[in-house]
């Protein structure tokens, strides 16, 4: 494939360079997937640390449902958790921004190291918070029903990359990303759920034998040890962190496969022309 070779793909095309960059940008790739991971091992011990902490302070048995009974009896740990989540939410942000970095850049025949895609993303931390804030508030809207929050996922999934290459306001992200996913919503769908399929699976194999003891002692009403919990997530985050680049490297790619064929611009001719300094995202703006 040649460096700056940037034109319109058919969905196995797509899939085969999504794991051709996935294979030779592997570190790379798993580096910058382990910041979200970490910030999910940090919640998966403080929560383990917590509900032993409720158990002992209680007296409560073990029991399948416990943690469940925990998050709504316990309004601090609801609170934290949910604090939490958003911090993870946050990090998935700049971490698809950086893979999305990564892409562009490899595109162009470059690669840049960790710290470096990270550094572009890292700028734009309060455009990051306030996209993330306004995806919750859009989904918790659309949580009435059970059909829209699955396609809000699809009309936005565009909306950290938009944000990142063409230097624009979360609000306006959002709506551009809308208008790109037209027409392309069952490819995301694919990417998305193939894609994350595979970390899934490779997050369960990893746990599966702690898995495995976690559900003898909640069946026999036995506390589980912290070190165990610590264990399971220690392997489950950092098969994640190994596999779950892949989606965003679909979509990052998907993303400008879709403004090739959208936009009707000659996207070779434009990097050619590029500067060193400038990525695909930058030109787009110059020329729109």
């Amino acid at each position: 494939m040649p460096p700056t070779d940037i034109r319109p793909l058919s969905f196995g095309e797509l899939f085969d360079r999504t794991f051709t960059y996935y294979r030779k940008h592997f570190w790379t790739f798993a580096g910058i997937m382990a910041i979200p991971q970490l910030g999910a091992f940090l919640q998966g011990i403080f929560s383990a640390i917590l509900f032993s902490h409720f158990q002992t302070s209680t007296g409560a048995k073990p029991h399948p449902g416990a943690l469940k009974d925990l998050f709504f009896s316990s309004p601090t740990f609801a609170g934290i958790t949910a604090m939490f989540v958003f911090l993870y939410l946050i990090l998935g942000s700049l971490a698809y921004a950086a893979v999305t970095n990564e892409v562009s850049e490899i595109q162009l025949g470059r690669s840049l190291t960790i710290r470096e895609c990270y550094r572009q993303p890292l700028k734009r931390t309060g455009s990051l918070v306030v996209l993330t804030l306004l995806f919750l508030l859009l989904l918790l809207a659309g949580a009435i029903t059970i059909i829209l929050p699955i396609l809000m996922c699809l009309w936005y999934a565009f909306a950290v990359p938009v944000l990142l290459e063409e230097k624009t306001s979360p609000r306006k992200a959002l709506k551009r990303s809308r208008r790109l996913s037209q027409g392309n919503r069952g490819n995301i769908f694919a990417i998305a759920v193939l894609m994350g399929l595979i970390a899934w699976i490779a997050m369960m194999v990893s746990g599966f034998p702690f898995i495995i003891v976690t559900v003898i002692l909640a069946a026999k009403r036995l506390a589980m040890p912290i070190w165990l919990h610590v264990l399971t997530a220690l392997f489950q985050r950092v098969a994640g962190a190994l596999t779950s680049s892949l989606a965003p490297i679909g979509l990052a790619l998907l993303y400008y496969d879709v403004r090739v064929k959208k936009e009707g611009y000659d996207l070779q001719v434009m990097i050619e022309n590029l500067g060193p300094e400038k990525s695909p995202g930058q030109a787009f703006q110059a020329t729109a």
